[in-house]
């Protein structure tokens, strides 16, 4: 089973959040997420228990991939990954899929639109976000 999470950004002193979201409006300038209770998985039938509500900047919002990097770190959108000597790459959600986006505007007039999963990812890192990369 797929799990699906996301990660913002508080609002308040800026530090991430992981859980489920909750979008309270159509444009989501007022978003939110639960954190998952650390404990569910001793909960009756795998239930997740959501604990107060966090207010995240919308802009920094991103879905978890259901993939991880060499490292076993977890891989979400927005996330800066180093291939090869080169970290010019974000992970983007394009055409149904999770992608590896050029983060060089003239780069992504040409490259080539694999998704992640065909990617070979036992070579890549995650090593930041664009969130809070001040190259990108």
């Amino acid at each position: 089973m797929r799990t699906i999470k996301f990660r913002g950004k508080r609002v308040d002193n800026g530090e991430w959040v992981y859980g489920n979201l909750i979008k309270m409006d159509s444009e989501g300038s007022q978003s939110f997420i639960f954190p998952f209770y650390e404990h569910a998985s001793s909960r009756p039938c795998g239930q997740i228990i959501a604990l107060n509500s966090i207010a995240i900047i919308p802009e920094t919002i991103g879905q978890f991939t259901g993939l991880v990097d060499k490292n076993g770190v977890e891989i979400y959108e927005g996330d800066v990954m180093h291939w090869d000597s080169y970290w010019g790459w974000y992970v983007g959600y394009e055409n149904g899929a999770f992608r590896r986006i050029p983060l060089d505007e003239i780069q992504r007039i040409n490259w080539e639109h694999y998704t992640l999963q065909q990617e070979g990812l036992e070579t890549w890192e995650v090593i930041g976000n664009v969130h809070e990369r001040s190259e990108v």
